[in-house]
């Protein structure tokens, strides 16, 4: 419990002191836009100008049984004013900063598989989202979800960025949530001779 409590006062700490560096830098120049390069990708509805897509790392939807399933998680700020954040794990997407739903094709939540070891405290880094610009993360859903069930899987995402730095200094958190993915998983000949 002495633990959690220290890593609950870093975070605060952290976030405090990165919303005073993001309040004073407010009117300093923006970073480069960096717009999303596929026009046709699809995107959740944005919250605050916040925007986030899921899609597959892959260029079809069909996944043979037993492989990996990689997917490229995207957000894009495309408010003209506000700069927002939220925190990332480098072990990302075992970390509990994104969530995930996954439902199966049977129409049933999966859960995600349990964690196979508590993460450090400092095992990540907030990501900064200026106005104009996007933010990819790669990741691969089969270390969390199991995927053995034939048919069609939807996918949906949702993060809580830490908040907007307006000008006041005032944090407002909120959540962002992605496009629904569908992902097809096939059997193999060789999974078909396995059974």
């Amino acid at each position: 419990m002495n633990y959690l409590n220290k890593c609950r006062k870093l975070c605060c700490s952290v976030l405090c002191a990165l919303t005073a560096w993001l309040a004073a830098a407010e009117g300093s120049p923006n970073l480069p836009v960096k717009p999303s390069k596929d026009k046709a990708e699809a995107w959740g509805s944005p919250v605050n100008g916040v925007r986030m897509s899921l899609q597959l790392a892959a260029s079809t939807n069909v996944l043979n049984i037993n492989s990996p399933l990689d997917i490229v998680v995207r957000y894009e700020n495309r408010s003209t004013d506000e700069t927002f954040m939220f925190f990332a794990m480098h072990s990302f997407p075992d970390s509990g900063s994104v969530q995930f739903e996954v439902i199966s094709p049977s129409g049933k939540p999966i859960m995600e598989h349990p964690k196979k070891k508590q993460r450090a405290p400092n095992d990540g880094s907030f990501v900064i989202l200026r106005p104009g610009v996007s933010h990819k993360i790669n990741a691969n859903l089969s270390g969390l979800f199991s995927f053995k069930e034939l048919g069609t899987y939807k996918i949906t995402a949702a993060q809580t960025l830490s908040g907007s730095i307006k000008r006041n200094g005032e944090i407002k958190p909120f959540q962002i949530i992605s496009n629904p993915l569908e992902v097809t998983v096939v059997s193999t000949g060789s999974d078909m001779q396995r059974r």
